[in-house]
């Protein structure tokens, strides 16, 4: 492996020709403020509408940009994977390409796992607003909550999190059909804490995943959840893997009030 960053920045890429540029300029500038060095890791999954292409003009440009392809398109849950792997960073952060999750509020994930003092080793976005339709916010918050019930995992973590390196590690070490980052914080009795924040509609184009395969990516994941929890059972019981994984005693993890004035800008 190569000399490591402060910040590794791992995107899956499908359909998001149109944001690449915008979000890169945006990831630029935020983080020029915030790390010494990082690097940005966009996974191209078997794109066909020309996201390869900018990709790779993004990294020929700048040194930090690193261009992964997928031969075919393997889905979000391991391009994510993927991008974990080829990472180099002390600190990984995932996030999507179509600008719902704000470059601006990396910075905030930062400070909150510098300023746990290791006592935490993920931190997710807590998505908040009417960033979709209808039909979907339903078909998800039954999803979530079903994730819930069988991980711990809090309803409104999406994808978008910083990981400790520690946490990195844990999750490449488990061998799972679908290597759900949220899934295995949850499940491996990974301390994790949320910042809430108003998630934003889609700038532009559509999400890649139609009514019928979101359901059936849920039914996937569910499953990997229910089989990793009764084997982590005995280890990290579900709704205990936050306490008895992290014992700082002045944190609540679940109160985004506390998070936000914990981490309001001076």
């Amino acid at each position: 492996m190569s000399a490591a960053v402060e910040l590794s920045v791992v995107v899956p890429v499908f359909r998001n020709r149109e944001t690449l540029a915008e979000l890169y300029h945006r990831l630029c500038n935020v983080l020029a403020s915030t790390v010494a060095s990082w690097e940005l890791v966009l996974v191209n999954d078997g794109c066909p509408h020309g996201s390869g292409a900018v990709i790779r003009s993004l990294a020929a440009a700048d040194g930090r940009v690193v261009a992964v392809e997928n031969e075919q398109n393997l889905g979000q849950v391991r391009a994510i994977h993927r991008g974990l792997q080829v990472s180099r960073g002390e600190v990984v952060a995932v996030m999507d390409a179509d600008l719902q999750d704000p470059p601006e509020v990396l910075p905030l994930l930062w400070r909150c796992l510098q300023q746990s003092d290791g006592q935490v080793w993920a931190v997710f976005a807590s998505r908040e607003g009417s960033y979709e339709g209808f039909g979907r916010m339903v078909s998800s918050r039954v999803f979530k909550r079903l994730l819930y019930l069988l991980t711990g995992l809090p309803p409104r973590a999406g994808g978008f999190c910083v990981l400790h390196r520690l946490a990195v590690e844990r999750i490449l070490a488990c061998s799972v059909p679908e290597p759900h980052v949220g899934i295995l914080v949850a499940c491996l009795g990974i301390p994790f804490a949320e910042v809430p924040f108003v998630r934003p509609r889609r700038a532009s184009g559509r999400s890649a995943y139609s009514f019928s395969r979101r359901w059936r990516l849920a039914w996937r994941l569910l499953a990997t959840a229910w089989r990793l929890r009764r084997a982590c059972a005995k280890v990290w019981p579900v709704g205990e893997s936050f306490s008895l994984s992290c014992p700082c005693k002045n944190w609540s993890m679940r109160d985004p009030a506390f998070l936000r004035e914990r981490h309001r800008d001076p």
